[in-house]
């Protein structure tokens, strides 16, 4: 995150701060519920109010708990994504939070910079 996506938002006036949340006791797993990312989300976007909280979550494999859940097959993931994400907005409730999953993994960022790999 930091050496992809730090420059290029740099460039474009955002100074971004990476936050990794925990999601479950073994980190190689993905959010095993909506619950402990909402909270933690909640609180991040009232600690501070002039900063925006997004979120950087694959879409798939979200938990069925997860706001707006749909199940793959429904619709292109582009469109699916769209619903959830309006979906999770609604659900937080916060101005200064603009969710965004990622319809390809994280890892699928790293074409895009192949020096990357180095790392």
């Amino acid at each position: 995150m930091r050496e992809l996506l730090y420059p290029y938002l740099l460039e474009h006036g955002i100074c971004s701060v990476p936050i990794l949340f925990r999601t479950s006791r073994d980190a190689r797993v993905g959010i095993v519920s909506y619950g402990q990312v909402r909270t933690q989300i909640l609180r991040k976007c009232r600690e501070d109010r002039a900063a925006t909280v997004t979120t950087l979550i694959d879409l798939y494999g979200l938990p069925n708990d997860f706001p707006g859940w749909l199940p793959p097959g429904h619709g292109t993931p582009y469109d699916r994504a769209q619903q959830l994400e309006n979906a999770f907005g609604v659900d937080i409730g916060e101005n200064n939070f603009l969710p965004y999953l990622m319809v390809h993994e994280f890892e699928a960022l790293l074409f895009s910079h192949v020096e990357a790999f180095a790392d």
